[in-house]
């Protein structure tokens, strides 16, 4: 499972996470990316710079910031900007494994 780098609908006000892991995923580094960047991006435009051919400009203008842990009892939340730039990386997980949430997003 991989979602690469958005900043969601134009339409989207707010955005919660619940994670629900099984034991053997509970604290791990795979809940949801947050990048800084100075790229701005409030349409949504799906450009290609996450493809590989383009790793330098993603390198050179975006900088992780955080992976949310994934816990149980905790819920996250963020105000889509047109710089809430955010993905899920690609998952390591082992197959036995399901990486479970909810999300909820409030629109207008």
């Amino acid at each position: 499972s991989y979602i690469p780098p958005h900043n969601d609908s134009p339409s989207k006000l707010l955005s919660l996470m619940l994670y629900f892991p099984s034991q053997q995923l509970e604290n791990l580094s795979i809940g949801t990316t947050f990048y800084y960047s100075k790229y701005k991006n409030f349409k949504n435009i799906q450009p290609d710079f996450f493809q590989q051919n383009n790793e330098s400009f993603f390198a050179k203008n975006f900088k992780e910031t955080i992976t949310l842990p994934f816990k149980k009892k905790n819920l996250y939340c963020f105000i889509k900007s047109d710089i809430s730039w955010h993905s899920v990386k690609k998952l390591n997980i082992p197959k036995d494994q399901i990486r479970k949430s909810i999300n909820i997003n409030l629109n207008i």
